[in-house]
């Protein structure tokens, strides 16, 4: 085994990427990318996207099954009279307390 010496001839020109044995010498090359801010921009814009997505999914949903909005009809709604407040049936056309006409929903 040999053992290296420290010295001036030994050390690599400035500028320059020393040569390892044993390292490949693609990883020496400069190709002028820097690899760590590509990938940083990509999973900024992989990110981006899937916020976007969200966003897009919700608004498809504003109306949730089982949440009614007050002014929606329902099957299940009461029918009132408009006159003296009794409830209706659902297929009546006139109020059985007052008599006045029902309006059809």
């Amino acid at each position: 085994m040999t053992t290296a010496q420290l010295s001036a001839e030994n050390l690599s020109a400035p500028g320059t990427l020393p040569q390892c044995s044993g390292v490949s010498s693609s990883l020496n090359t400069k190709s002028g990318i820097n690899w760590t801010l590509v990938a940083a921009a990509a999973g900024g814009i992989i990110i981006l996207i899937l916020f976007v997505w969200q966003i897009a999914n919700r608004r498809g949903r504003a109306n949730p099954p089982g949440i009614h909005h007050a002014g929606a009809k329902s099957q299940y709604r009461s029918k009132f009279c408009p006159n003296c407040g009794n409830p209706a049936a659902k297929n009546d056309r006139f109020c059985s307390s007052c008599g006045t006409a029902l309006h059809g929903e």
